[in-house]
């Protein structure tokens, strides 16, 4: 086999993280911080397999809010010489029993093509309902036990568990789908930057995917060789045991990178979200761009008639509503969809189970409204989430920005972009940042990461940018990192009609 060319050179961490699979045989945990680079040297070990031997089948399961950045990170990484093809199975018009079909379906391989299934994790995890040819509902365990079987089938060369801290509960359908499907698929590697958000024993029910022999399939053996129990009903682990012989097994089958350590990285690490919005979302959207209208469910229309408010409605759509003036000239709100919202829950859920502080920054009343709700719906009783806006008196301002500070444990504060002002110190208690949607001033959104970013932080800072691929969102970004004007962003009509078509238009 030739030389292998990367496509995108790897940092110093990644190079050895590469190094760290194929010793490892492509059994391995890369227990890398959110921002390392792990897609991508999963992305080189899989073009390195493909060009020695040949055809390769691989699934990548992941929560949606990781699964869309996939198709971004093969295009990013993936040499010109390899060949792929990526199968999308995550959210959509599919049900369950519909994925576990499509898995079923597939053809053997006969070209030197690297075939990858994308995923989503709660297709292993769900209360999915089926119906099944005989027209009666199936239960979920048999829906469950068709989509994993569907798997075991299909019998991939590899598997990848993005965010595999989600299987850390041994006994949840998720988990036990994966450790089951283990033992169907040779390779498997497991990514995540908080392989252990609530204690050392969340090891197990990941270890049962990666390596069931590292630590046995007895649970009560595995914690109790490493935990003294206690307190009600000896139900709570007091005390940590034999830490040094744990510490030795995970880093036989595992390579780790903090934040702090890879020096090769910035201080302020920016990753890219992306969002896939719903059909009616997506429609609304594409209406929007061309014909400068969208048909509301409700039987009214929103209305742009001019292109600065056309943008400022898409704005709005890709948060999955829009606003809109009502026959008497009242101004009114409706949405059409939860796609970015779900995105963030997801991303939360898995900061606040890592302990994480977290700020989410959003510029409309709206997104606001769908962050806090989400987020107090999703996150475990006893995590505090805090909000400013432009109507926050400023004594409750205030008091949001210590409580926030002072709360011992994870906590999310919600904050409108332009509301946070110069003088704000509290917020660096954070080291990550969701940017939800941005304001079109590039200095709110400069101060907005200057919030985490600035004197007094002393770990490394990571923002999430939420963003619907080939849209306004794109746009903005683009506009306020390069520090151009939207206008200046644009440079031809038909860049103008791409993003505002999401690319119906070019």
């Amino acid at each position: 086999m030739t030389a292998y060319t990367f496509k995108t050179e790897p940092m110093e961490h990644q190079a050895r993280a590469l190094r760290s699979i194929i010793e490892r045989k492509g059994v391995c945990g890369l227990l890398m911080d959110p921002g390392t680079g792990k897609s991508k040297c999963v992305i080189d070990y899989l073009a390195m397999l493909t060009l020695r031997f040949g055809a390769q089948d691989w699934l990548i399961a992941a929560p949606l809010s990781a699964l869309d950045g996939w198709p971004e990170q093969f295009a990013q990484h993936m040499p010109d010489n390899v060949e792929y093809e990526l199968i999308w199975l995550g959210d959509g018009p599919l049900s369950i029993e519909q994925k576990a079909q499509a898995l079923r379906d597939l053809p053997p391989q006969d070209l030197p093509t690297l075939r990858v299934v994308l995923i989503n994790h709660d297709a292993f995890g769900s209360k999915a309902k089926a119906t099944g040819k005989d027209g009666k509902k199936l239960t979920t365990v048999t829906v469950w036990d068709r989509i994993v079987g569907a798997v075991e089938a299909w019998s991939p060369d590899g598997m990848v568990v993005d965010e595999s801290h989600r299987l850390k509960t041994h006994t949840s359908k998720r988990s036990k789908a994966f450790a089951r499907m283990a033992k169907a698929v040779p390779k498997r590697l497991i990514l995540t930057g908080t392989v252990a958000p609530r204690n050392l024993l969340d090891i197990y029910g990941q270890w049962q995917t990666l390596n069931a022999r590292q630590f046995g399939t007895d649970w009560n053996g595995f914690r109790f060789k490493y935990a003294k129990w206690g307190g009600y009903m000896d139900k709570t682990p007091i005390l940590w045991l034999e830490t040094d012989d744990m510490r030795s097994r995970i880093l036989a089958d595992a390579f780790v990178v903090k934040k702090e350590d890879a020096l090769d990285l910035p201080p302020v690490t920016e990753v890219t979200l992306p969002v896939r919005l719903s059909p009616k979302e997506r429609a609304a959207y594409i209406s929007m761009g061309q014909e400068m209208l969208v048909e509301l469910p409700s039987g009214g229309e929103a209305i742009a008639p001019i292109p600065i408010t056309k943008m400022l409605r898409q704005r709005q759509l890709t948060g999955g509503y829009v606003g809109y003036e009502t026959e008497d000239g009242l101004r009114a709100e409706e949405r059409l969809g939860e796609a970015k919202a779900k995105v963030c829950a997801e991303k939360l859920i898995d900061l606040v189970d890592a302990g994480e502080k977290v700020v989410v920054f959003a510029h409309f009343r709206a997104d606001l409204d769908i962050i806090e709700e989400k987020a107090r719906k999703a996150l475990p009783k006893g995590v505090p989430v805090y909000r400013v806006d432009g109507s926050t008196k400023k004594s409750d301002r205030m008091d949001a920005r210590t409580g926030f500070r002072d709360h011992d444990g994870p906590a999310v504060f919600v904050a409108q972009m332009r509301v946070m002002s110069l003088g704000v110190n509290e917020l660096v208690v954070a080291a990550y940042g969701i940017v939800y949607s941005m304001s079109e001033r590039r200095d709110d959104f400069d101060q907005a990461l200057d919030r985490l970013d600035r004197k007094g932080q002393t770990r490394p800072v990571t923002i999430y940018h939420l963003l619907v691929p080939d849209s306004v969102d794109e746009l903005m970004l683009k506009g306020h990192q390069d520090k151009l004007d939207l206008e200046r962003v644009i440079t031809t009509r038909k860049q103008a009609e791409h993003y505002l078509t999401l690319g119906a238009g070019a």
